[in-house]
């Protein structure tokens, strides 16, 4: 299994009592040192490794990741979704969680950006800001992005805030 933009380890720990191997990917030396502090499996390989360079050297059956798509800028989806693609094996399958366009999904002090902007102000709880990439999808814009990618796309929504599911390959 390979985990992208695994941060904290949330899910690795989860992820790693289903599988047999995880693989887990993030760009941050500081936040994959707290989560190989806190996840405690043996079947679990963390790699430094910024995403957009990075070139899998193995296919997985799975490739997972929360909360990173909508951090992916739109000139490099096409780009990313082609990585994802030749990370997975055969019969492989992708599966992601992230954040849906809502009108409560921002904190009370942060003002959504309009629908076509893709920079967002982010602003921390010790006052520190920072201009982030941060699309809100929608379901039906993302499945038809994800077709046009070439991706069976099985996606859906909670009642708020999240979009969930998996997607295979179109052959």
């Amino acid at each position: 299994m390979l985990e992208l933009a695994c941060g904290t380890g949330l899910w690795t720990e989860r992820l790693a009592a289903h599988a047999a191997h995880v693989t887990a990917l993030d760009a941050s030396p500081e936040v994959l040192q707290i989560a190989a502090a806190k996840v405690h499996a043996v079947n679990v390989d963390f790699v430094e490794a910024d995403l957009f360079a990075w070139e899998p050297e193995d296919t997985y059956d799975v490739c997972f990741f929360s909360f990173w798509l909508s951090h992916v800028p739109t000139e490099r989806s096409r780009s990313f979704w082609e990585k994802v693609r030749r990370a997975l094996a055969a019969d492989g399958r992708v599966y992601l969680l992230d954040s849906a366009r809502s009108h409560q999904a921002s904190a009370r002090d942060h003002s959504p950006q309009g629908r076509d902007e893709e920079m967002m102000l982010r602003r921390l709880a010790d006052g520190r800001e920072y201009q982030i990439i941060k699309h809100w999808y929608e379901l039906d814009a993302l499945r038809s992005q994800l077709a046009e990618l070439g991706w069976n796309a099985h996606i859906q929504t909670t009642p708020e805030f999240f979009i969930y599911g998996y997607l295979t390959p179109t052959a």
